[in-house]
């Protein structure tokens, strides 16, 4: 006994690897609950499981059905179905053979599901084995469980439709009853109030779905059953992959109501322009649209996809940003990017974007060109300075005591510049406000303009030492014009720099 319970289970593991390879088991099975299907005995097998007992029966050429005893955990492999008679804790099951055509279309029909992953196929076979114990409804005819089903939806009670619907799924196999199995589990989904029930049933109608398609035998079926994927993948989080369900659909069995589901699924979903940003700051200005996925990274001109009234405009792309260069401030610019534009996954933009955007003036801004001056406390000293877009600078002029230099260059102050928060604290711990002043600076709509700052007054009494300038915008929220900070030493002897 114990050689054959060794044999029995090293060759199903064997054929559980074979039937792993096939998008259905060449097999299924109707399980009667509390049943016995006397006489017919071929093998029995004792210390299992129900799963064991059916792999077995799949398995061993000449089994057409199975009785398992989940008292005694034993298993009783049948040459035929027979009477049928009570039996408390018993399961049995009547096995049926899967058409050699349905078993190649299924195959066929498993390499057009390429935008799902490896495990959504084997999840959906996965379950169809699993439904048959879930819902025993040996006895009852799938006519007659498709009428409840029916009742119960009219009823609006989606959960016991649903229910029925499966029971009748296992009786028939058919593609047409896992399709309606998808739908009523995709309306449960959305009826029911509970989000794990709604997530569960979703997942439900996805794995139903795909064994639809996978046993449809037209187009309409085909589109049926993806549209119904489609819905269950949008409400499992991935609304990417519903684009190419309902574009197969389409393909499959043109619907009005199909095109609609996909036009929403690529605004949703698709290759598309998530925002605009402009550039309105930069020297030269600069529009950008963002997409949803990346560009292609090389090899490809995007000026054809861009049209314009404004001539002499220059395209670039990188990353997820396409940009129009070329522009000035002060104007609106107005443009269209045209169907067809690629992206590096090969997704196109499937309708014209038509975008348009004002290009504001530059913000005020201050900021120094260099890092570190050394200066002779005289009068004619400065320091260059550039602004944008402002005509009066505030300055103060804060002085580190020797004792703090160490500290400053220990904490990464040292020639770093400095926030408005970061000039309070640094004033109170580190260093000394020793001046405040204004100064009148030239300036040029929306251009950089370099100025010697004239400091010589305000240095000329100053001792020797490491100082540091502060620039702002007069009547600017520091926030968004953000100060400027030189650093500098007032030297009244030669220095000398090694490294």
């Amino acid at each position: 006994m114990r050689n054959i319970l060794i044999f029995v289970t090293f060759f199903m593991s064997f054929a559980g690897m074979a039937l792993a390879e096939s998008p259905l088991d060449p097999r299924r099975a109707i399980v009667h609950r509390d049943t016995d299907f006397p006489g017919g005995d071929i093998q029995s097998i004792f210390d299992t499981t129900r799963e064991a007992c059916e792999t077995a029966c799949f398995t061993r050429q000449g089994c057409a059905a199975y009785t398992y005893n989940s008292k005694s955990a034993a298993c009783f492999l049948k040459s035929e179905m027979g009477e049928t008679s009570d039996f408390t804790g018993a399961f049995s099951a009547e096995v049926i053979d899967r058409p050699a055509a349905l078993l190649d279309r299924a195959e066929a029909q498993a390499a057009r599901l390429d935008f799902l992953h490896e495990s959504d196929i084997a999840a959906a076979e996965t379950r169809a084995r699993a439904l048959p114990h879930d819902f025993p409804v040996g006895g009852w005819s799938a006519g007659a469980l498709t009428e409840f089903a029916r009742e119960a939806e009219g009823n609006a009670n989606l959960a016991a439709a649903m229910r029925y619907m499966a029971g009748a799924t296992v009786i028939s196999d058919a593609a047409g009853d896992w399709i309606d199995y998808a739908r009523l589990s995709n309306a449960a989904a959305r009826a029911t109030e509970d989000t794990g029930d709604a997530r569960k049933y979703f997942d439900q109608a996805l794995d139903a779905a795909i064994s639809g398609f996978l046993r449809s035998e037209s187009g309409p079926q085909e589109a049926n059953a993806l549209i119904e994927m489609a819905t269950a993948l949008e409400n499992t989080d991935r609304g990417r992959a519903s684009i190419p369900a309902l574009r197969l659909a389409q393909a499959a069995s043109p619907r009005d109501d199909t095109q609609g589901a996909l036009d929403r699924a690529l605004g949703l979903y698709g290759f598309r322009v998530t925002d605009t940003q402009v550039d309105s700051d930069a020297a030269s200005p600069r529009i950008c649209a963002v997409f949803s996925e990346d560009l292609v990274s090389a090899g490809v001109d995007y000026a054809p996809f861009v049209s314009s009234e404004t001539s002499g405009l220059a395209v670039s792309a990188k990353d997820r940003q396409l940009c129009i260069e070329g522009i000035t401030h002060g104007e609106r610019y107005s443009f269209t990017l045209r169907p067809g534009l690629p992206a590096a996954t090969g997704e196109v933009l499937a309708k014209p974007v038509q975008l348009s955007q004002y290009v504001r003036d530059r913000a005020p801004s201050v900021h120094f060109p260099g890092r570190a001056y050394v200066l002779p406390p005289t009068a004619d000293a400065g320091l260059p300075v550039v602004v944008v877009n402002t005509s009066a600078l505030d300055l103060t002029l804060s002085r580190l005591p020797d004792g703090n230099l160490v500290r400053a260059f220990d904490e990464d102050w040292f020639g770093r510049s400095l926030t408005q928060w970061d000039e309070s604290w640094f004033n109170e711990t580190l260093a000394e406000t020793v001046w405040e002043g204004t100064a009148e600076v030239a300036t040029e709509l929306n251009r950089d303009v370099t100025t010697r700052l004239p400091i010589g007054e305000a240095i000329d009494e100053m001792a020797p030492g490491v100082y540091v300038l502060h620039a702002s915008i007069e009547g600017q929220d520091q926030d968004t014009s953000p100060p400027a900070s030189q650093w500098f030493v007032i030297s009244d002897i030669g220095l000398t720099t090694m490294t």
